[in-house]
């Protein structure tokens, strides 16, 4: 017989591989991949996606980038500059600190990335539409529980 401990693991285990499949191996990839095409953000790197992504809910300093990123802020440095040849991000001294480098992303890149979360958005919604009324509710219950198990990040503009 499995101890509660032992049906706990594996059942993070189960719900973990999941989440891996929808998100690198089930039909949502190919969708995004499309997406990355379709808005001429497929040759960016996995590291400038997720800065654009963390960049798009609000403006952030080189150090709060490079946490978000799991880089050293030179790293952040060389990702921002990639971003900002391409005219996805603009740079700017701050205004109290000039020491401070923030990063923002320009009206291409907002316009860019909100046609890549559109895109992405359609295709769960193509999905999420096949499910029953009970299904959803499911699905919805069990992604709210997950979301506030998931430590917010209130860090945005930290210029450390």
């Amino acid at each position: 017989m499995r101890t509660m401990s032992e049906a706990r693991r594996e059942l993070v285990e189960r719900a973990l591989e999941l989440v891996e499949v929808m998100a690198f191996g089930g039909s949502l990839l190919p969708g995004i991949l499309e997406g990355l095409a379709s808005v001429d953000l497929s040759d960016l790197t996995l590291s400038q996606l997720s800065a654009l992504l963390f960049l798009h809910r609000a403006p952030a300093g080189m150090g709060a980038l490079a946490n978000r990123l799991h880089v050293s802020i030179s790293s952040a440095t060389s990702i921002a500059k990639r971003l900002e040849r391409r005219g996805l991000i603009r740079r700017s001294r701050g205004e109290q600190d000039r020491r401070v480098i923030l990063c923002f992303l320009t009206d291409e890149g907002a316009r860019r990335l909100d046609a890549l979360l559109e895109h992405h958005r359609a295709e769960v919604r193509a999905q999420l539409d096949r499910m029953s009324i009970t299904q959803l509710g499911t699905v919805a219950h069990a992604l709210e529980m997950l979301v506030g198990v998931t430590p917010l990040e209130h860090d945005s503009f930290d210029a450390q």
